[in-house]
């Protein structure tokens, strides 16, 4: 059966689950470096579609489940690559709000990853006070890496029906 994406709108598809994954990776080339952080945070075999930064209400945060490789899953993506040896980091917060929905904010960059936390939470915070949201908890997951060739870090929200 295809569903189309104006099937899921209509149908008002929300996911009800979420796992924080990370992962850090090397290799000749940033593509495989990437890859293998994908592969080390244990979603390098599904086909990550990236949506915006929303946790829908009631959204359980979950370790992730065994899911079919090749599946379309939602998730939101911190990465950060690097061609040369240099500190890499990627961030993923996932603020729960004391009513309704939830926000989750992705950050990455070529520096330290308490840099890279503390810059995620900060714009996290911001979301919510754009919003008029409380959060009641902030998830934090988050990778750093000093590749000797090329390297990735990577974090990242994913959704799960």
């Amino acid at each position: 059966m295809n569903i189309s994406l104006i099937n899921c709108i209509e149908m008002n598809f929300k996911p009800n689950k979420i796992s924080i994954v990370s992962g850090t990776g090397e290799s000749d080339s940033q593509l495989n470096a990437y890859d293998r952080a994908l592969q080390k945070a244990g979603i390098g075999d599904l086909n990550l579609i990236t949506v915006s930064s929303i946790l829908p209400e009631n959204c359980e945060i979950v370790e992730k489940p065994e899911i079919p490789q090749g599946a379309f899953v939602p998730s939101v993506i911190a990465k950060e690559t690097s061609i040369k040896t240099e500190v890499i980091s990627a961030a993923i917060a996932v603020a729960e709000c004391e009513e309704g929905i939830g926000l989750i904010c992705e950050h990455s960059s070529p520096t330290i990853e308490k840099a890279t936390v503390n810059k995620t939470i900060k714009m996290v915070k911001e979301m919510a006070k754009d919003r008029n949201k409380k959060i009641k908890k902030i998830h934090i997951k988050s990778e750093q890496t000093i590749p000797q060739n090329c390297g990735a870090a990577i974090a990242a929200a994913v959704f799960w029906p």
